[in-house]
């Protein structure tokens, strides 16, 4: 499928075109003003057409004869009951076929009121008469617009015009009455393009007659020599017809090239045989012609005098050929030159024989080169006695080096142009162009003639030196006359400006207008400069300089400066160098540091730019002692962090002052690295202090500073180990308040009957501690308390002596005497031996810890919330009202008691029985429990023996971990089993279940 794209217009009434269209693209299409634009894809045959459609709306204001020429194909709507649209499409159609490569054209006839009251056959008929190029649509629908299309797209893409298939055989009988009566009028090319169009339309409808029809118009196309039109109908009927038509053509076209050739219009007979040439190539492939075409218009160019064109032709034939031609066209390429020689135009004659004599030697025909190399050498003298009449002696000399040149490449015998030699050296000497002459007196062969033209050099070259240097001397002379009273001139009216402008500028300077007296002067150096008077510019510079270092325009100062000349720069900065250091010094009182920083560093670099080292390393020093008098005067101010980053970028600078220009030379710093030890000191910045103080020259001073930092680092790591220390300490206590809540359930089941044993000892034990705490005798209150601690400890009853414990500790925290608390835990402790660690895990002892630690390491709510623990213990009522007293109501009224269910022990000891009996002895698990004996359970057992309950207890709770981690489950539930049973021994029922 062929893919192709066409621009097609629409003509007519834009009311009636645009209600069509609209209709028949169910689209109103894009509005560009006076054009209206649609764009539609639609299949011929086998072919797809991209259509960009136009409809004109306004034909005034656009320009028809530019449109029109770019449409593919035209639709034009026309109402033939209209006179004004038929006027108007009588003025449109001569526009159309104006266009040479013709623009297919489809009329439909349509009314907007409906059918038109018209014969079709008539309308259409008439049409086809008048206009057999057009065709015509009648009452169209819009929905049959695609017809139209279809129509003109086929003709478009076929070059052929417009027809519809459909009315086709009315055409038929047209067109054959169309052919007879051109014929008879022996208007060949019509007759023959309707009779072609009639055996299309025979051939569309299969009639007999096609190929009769169809010969008749190839022999008509061939009576008006349109031979390819012939070939084209006769290819699908005749082949060998069709073919010989088409040599017919090339012959025909070989007659017209002969035709313009024998006009001398030898330009378009070569394009006219180049045509013939390589359409033979392609079409008939008859190397005969093909080559008569290329020879004719090798001829033809070289007619033309372009031979160029004619050597271009040789890359469109074989070598032999091309050989064969090159043999053959020298006495054409003679006649050429010939016939330029006797129209006197040498410079087009040289040209083509150079451009002849290039193709020779590259084919290497050297014998008929040598022929055109004379006639060059012939036709290059002729030129050159031209150009010397004309005394054009630069042309002439070029000319003279192409005949050189020519002599030197070909071996061309030389020919005596010792006449010409001696016009050209002439011509030369007459312009006083020694050298050239000089250069041409080596050429000439004659000596008689050279000694001659060498004596006439000599006598004008002699003659024109004398008067140049007399010109010269002349021209001196008057330009130091001239130079002279300029100088005087010029030297009062400097005295006068001098004068003027230092007046003024002294003047300003009493005023303190240092700025404005140095611009005054400033400008008077800048005319200087502009007038050439350097060395005056440079005495005003230096006068402006020492007027801005007076009034301290540093800044100024360094703009004027650069001004100067290299020397007076460095004279002025040799010969002011006191001043100049004084006037740095007093900076620090008059701007700030980052301005002073700018002005160091240009004063140094000017110095050391004119090589003045030993100053410019004094201003180093100068200027590092600011930089250390700002950084101790900021770090003393203002002792912290900031100022010590902005300190330590002073010392930065020092140090690359140092490195660039003292040869790194390191200035005593010990005053500023102090200051700044101090204050990393005071910010615990160690690290910092021992980088300065390693910097620190005085050794004395340094080891003393390294102590005190060493020391108060120590210090900062001690406290920062005890804070750890406390906080861990913290941590810990607010960890156990979930272990106390465990321990305070379990003490709360033993309450009542602790409470009955202390009841029962109250009178013999308690009632003195009992009293002086009612009498808030709290001295002796402890030591009663503390006789009873150490008596039921004795008597190994723990919860009791426990329970006077805590009471101790709860007096000792009320008075703040932690330490005191403190001395009676480890005391009590220490009493205990080794039963401390198991007594201690009583909920009395671990309370008094407890409210100690909570007491030291956390607040006072805290505090407060631990002695909720104390509701648990067994106390006296006195006991109580104490701690009321002292803490406020910290017992909240009693809980109501919820009952417990009772237990029926019968029930439960048959369960057990039960569960017993289904216990089965493994032999085997007995012997692997015995094989395992000693590496579990040697010292739970060696424990055991020697009734240390508690351990033994603790070995077996142990190995649970290491059995299970061995995945032997059932010797670790047989070790949880011992270990709870063992813990009866020594601790309540409660207890063992919170453990």
């Amino acid at each position: 499928m062929s893919i192709y794209y066409f621009k097609l217009l629409i003509l007519g009434n834009p009311e009636t075109t645009n209600a069509f269209t609209t209709l028949a693209f169910d689209d109103p299409g894009k509005d560009n003003g006076a054009i209206t634009e649609w764009y539609r894809e639609i299949h011929v045959f086998e072919n797809k057409c991209e259509l960009d459609i136009n409809l004109i709306t306004d034909f005034i204001n656009n320009d028809m004869d530019s449109i029109i020429p770019t449409a593919d194909g035209i639709i034009y709507f026309l109402n033939p009951m209209k006179k004004d649209e038929l006027d108007f499409f009588e003025i449109v159609l001569p526009i159309i076929n104006s266009v040479k490569r013709g623009i297919p054209l489809v009329i439909i006839y349509n009314e907007t009121s409906g059918i038109l009251p018209i014969s079709v056959n008539e309308l259409l008929e008439n049409l086809w008469i008048t206009h057999p190029d057009l065709e015509g649509f009648v009452n169209l629908q819009p929905r049959e617009f695609y017809q139209v299309l279809q129509c003109l797209c086929h003709a478009i893409i076929t070059g052929d015009t417009p027809l519809n298939i459909e009315n086709a055989w009315m055409r038929y009988p047209i067109f054959i009455q169309l052919a007879n009566i051109y014929y008879k009028n022996e208007l060949y090319e019509k007759a023959a393009r309707v009779i072609r169009k009639a055996a299309m339309i025979a051939d569309i409808f299969n009639k007999p007659n096609y190929y009769i029809i169809a010969e008749k118009s190839a022999l008509l196309f061939t009576e008006v020599n349109l031979f390819l039109e012939a070939s084209e109908i006769m290819q699908n009927i005749d082949k060998k017809k069709a073919l010989n038509y088409k040599k017919l053509y090339a012959e025909n076209s070989l007659l017209e090239g002969n035709k313009l050739f024998n006009k001398r219009k030898y330009e378009e007979s070569a394009a006219k045989y180049l045509e013939v040439a390589h359409w033979s190539a392609i079409e008939l492939k008859d190397q005969k012609i093909t080559e008569d075409a290329f020879k004719t218009a090798i001829s033809s160019w070289i007619s033309a005098c372009k031979v160029e064109n004619a050597f271009q032709i040789f890359n469109s034939l074989d070598h032999d050929v091309s050989i064969n031609i090159l043999e053959n066209i020298p006495p054409k390429i003679d006649g050429l030159i010939k016939y330029l020689e006797d129209q006197e135009n040498y410079i087009k004659a040289r040209d083509q024989l150079y451009r002849t004599i290039a193709i020779y030697q590259r084919e290497g025909l050297f014998e008929i080169l040598e022929n055109f190399t004379h006639k060059l050498e012939k036709i290059l003298i002729k030129l050159i006695d031209v150009q010397l009449e004309s005394k054009e002696k630069y042309a002439a000399k070029q000319t003279y080096d192409e005949i050189e040149n020519l002599w030197e490449s070909y071996n061309v015998k030389k020919t005596n142009l010792d006449n010409q030699l001696e016009k050209l050296i002439k011509l030369f000497l007459n312009d006083f162009e020694f050298g050239m002459t000089s250069l041409l007196m080596n050429k000439i062969n004659s000596k008689p003639l050279k000694k001659e033209l060498a004596e006439l050099i000599s006598k004008i070259e002699d003659q024109y030196n004398e008067s140049k240097k007399r010109t010269i001397e002349e021209n001196v002379q008057k330009g130091l006359e001239i130079v002279k009273e300029f100088i005087n001139a010029e030297r009062q009216i400097i005295i006068e400006l001098n004068q003027a402008t230092i007046k003024e500028s002294k003047s300003l300077i009493k005023t303190q207008g240092y700025a404005e007296a140095a611009s005054n002067l400033k400008n008077l150096a800048e005319y200087y400069k502009q007038i050439g008077k350097e060395e005056a510019q440079d005495t005003i510079l230096m006068e402006v300089l020492n007027i801005l270092l007076d009034g301290n325009e540093i800044n100024i100062f360094f703009h004027n400066f650069e001004l100067m000349s290299n020397t007076a720069q460095k004279n002025f900065l040799t010969n002011n160098f006191q001043s100049i250091k004084q006037k740095l010094k007093s900076l620090k009182d008059i701007i700030d540091f980052a301005p002073n920083e700018e002005i160091y560093e240009k004063m140094i670099t000017i110095y050391r730019e004119q090589m003045l080292y030993e100053q410019a390393a004094t201003i180093s020093e100068q200027f590092i002692e600011l930089i250390k008098t700002t950084a101790l005067s900021n770090i003393k101010e203002k002792p912290d962090k900031l100022t010590l980053g902005k300190v330590r970028n002073f010392l930065k600078k020092i140090e690359t002052i140092s490195a660039k220009y003292l040869d790194d030379k390191i200035p005593i710093l010990d005053e500023i690295f102090v200051e700044l030890i101090e204050v990393s000191l005071n910010y615990d910045d160690f690290s910092t202090a021992h980088e300065f103080c390693d910097k620190i020259q005085n050794k004395m001073q340094k080891s003393e500073l390294n102590k005190r930092i060493d020391k108060k680092e120590s210090e900062k790591s001690k406290l920062e180990l005890e804070e750890v220390e406390k906080n861990r300490e913290i941590e810990e206590t607010k960890e156990r308040a979930l272990i106390m809540q465990r321990k305070a359930q379990a003490a709360l089941l033993e309450k009542k009957d602790q409470f009955r044993q202390r009841q029962a000892l109250k009178r013999i034990y308690f009632n003195k501690a009992l009293e002086t705490l009612q009498t808030n005798d709290l001295d002796n209150a402890i030591a009663n308390y503390k006789k009873t601690v150490q008596k039921f400890i004795d008597n190994e009853r723990y919860n009791i002596a426990g329970i006077s414990l805590v009471m101790i500790i709860l007096i000792y925290l009320s008075q703040e005497n932690l330490n005191a608390a403190k001395r009676l835990l480890e005391t009590t402790k220490s009493n205990l031996s080794g039963l401390g660690k198991i007594i201690g895990q009583l909920f009395p002892f671990s309370l008094s810890e407890y409210l100690y630690d909570v007491k030291r390491n956390l607040e006072e709510e805290d505090y407060l919330k631990a002695l909720d623990f104390l509701k648990n213990l067994a106390l006296f009522e006195e006991e109580n009202n104490f701690l009321i007293k002292t803490y406020g109501n910290i017992f909240p009224s009693e809980e109501k008691t919820i009952p417990v269910e009772k237990v029926n022990f019968e029930l439960l000891k048959k369960d057990m029985d039960f569960l017993a009996e289904k216990i089965q002895m493994d032999k085997q698990e007995r012997s692997k429990r015995k094989l395992m004996k000693s590496a579990y359970w040697k010292l739970s057992l060696d424990d055991l023996s020697k009734k240390r309950y508690n351990m033994a207890a603790d070995s077996y709770f142990e190995a649970i971990s290491k059995l299970g981690a061995k995945n032997f489950i059932k010797q670790a539930v047989v070790s949880l089993i011992i270990g709870s049973i063992i813990q009866l021994k020594t601790n309540t029922l409660a207890e063992v279940k919170s453990n």
